[in-house]
């Protein structure tokens, strides 16, 4: 393979270390893999699309979903919904309307208790304990009181 340019997708899917299904199914999802197509309709994957691929697939094994790839290629970071209302929710009539104090507050302690209350240890990705992740927890509680005053 070595000066080789172009891949079909079980060559790239080999060197990457997926199976063609996976990248064929990140393709759906991901709008920066864009193989070239040959006249027949097989995936032809250029060389500089191999690192892309393996980064793909390093951060699904590391527990990232495809969705969260697709965002680290195009923002490099990843933004995740932590299940709070915004300022803004659709009121009964199916417009939006506007939380009030009490209600922001309500819903920032239910969605917060939640996430505070899941397993902490041990985090497969990070290899981190209970123990490491601790203070951490500690601090976001103490911040959730603060917020909730």
């Amino acid at each position: 393979m070595e000066g080789q340019v172009w891949f079909k997708i079980g060559e790239a899917a080999d060197s990457v270390g997926v199976t063609p299904r996976d990248i064929r199914y990140w393709e759906k999802l991901i709008p920066e893999i864009r193989p070239r197509r040959s006249t027949g309709n097989l995936r032809y994957y250029h060389v500089d699309d191999l690192p892309k691929l393996k980064a793909i697939s390093k951060w699904v094994r590391q527990g990232h979903s495809v969705a969260d790839c697709r965002e680290l290629l195009s923002n490099g970071y990843v933004t995740r919904d932590l299940g709070l209302l915004g300022a803004e929710e659709l009121d009964g009539s199916g417009k939006p309307g506007r939380l009030s104090e009490q209600a922001w507050q309500s819903q920032l302690t239910r969605s917060s208790q939640v996430a505070l209350s899941a397993p902490v240890a041990p985090i497969a990705p990070t290899g981190l304990t209970r123990a490491q992740l601790q203070p951490v927890v500690d601090s976001l509680k103490e911040l959730l009181a603060k917020l909730s005053l």
